[in-house]
């Protein structure tokens, strides 16, 4: 009976790194061949900039951006999350009769995209959460195709929340009862 040898954790399995070299090999000759076969000119690999949306490189530079803010600023003192309604007005004003929210996904872009902004005018320019020294955001989708934006917000000194009081005048929490729903 052969007993095969483990190899200890944390050594290198050079005859696997073999392997996969020699299946990126095979790999490449393929689509090389099926390229020559079917007169497609073989592209070549092409690195992303930072500058691309959604890139590797963009990511990486976003998740530094907002790391060297935490430092010079210091931790966020609000975390807001904004959620798209598609019962909002000025969504629902927008559709023919018959027609459903869910087929619409440029206008829920939009009408989300123009409350953003509103959003963050509110924020940076008229201080309703106080004096903002830096933010930042992200937007993400929802599996229902809905956007949402999620935000951390550092204050200045002076309306940094400190206070139970203070706190109670920004946080709320709401369970939508069934008529709402």
């Amino acid at each position: 009976m052969h007993t095969q040898k483990k190899k200890p954790t944390g050594c290198i399995d050079f005859e696997l790194i073999k392997r996969i070299c020699e299946w990126k090999c095979i790999l490449l000759d393929h689509m090389k061949n099926r390229a020559n076969s079917e007169g497609i000119k073989a592209g070549k690999a092409v690195i992303l900039p930072s500058s691309f949306m959604g890139s590797p490189r963009n990511m990486q530079q976003l998740y530094q951006d907002a790391m060297a803010m935490a430092r010079k600023f210091g931790k966020p003192d609000l975390f807001l999350t904004m959620t798209t309604n598609p019962r909002w007005k000025e969504i629902l004003e927008n559709l023919l009769p018959g027609q459903v929210v869910s087929g619409w996904p440029d206008l829920i872009a939009r009408v989300f995209n123009m409350k953003t902004r509103k959003l963050l005018k509110e924020i940076k320019k008229d201080n309703i959460l106080g004096v903002v020294v830096a933010y930042v955001y992200t937007i993400e989708y929802q599996k229902r195709s809905l956007p949402h934006m999620h935000m951390l917000i550092i204050s200045h000194e002076d309306y940094k929340p400190k206070t139970r009081e203070t706190i109670d005048k920004y946080v709320s929490a709401e369970i939508p009862g069934k008529k709402r729903i």
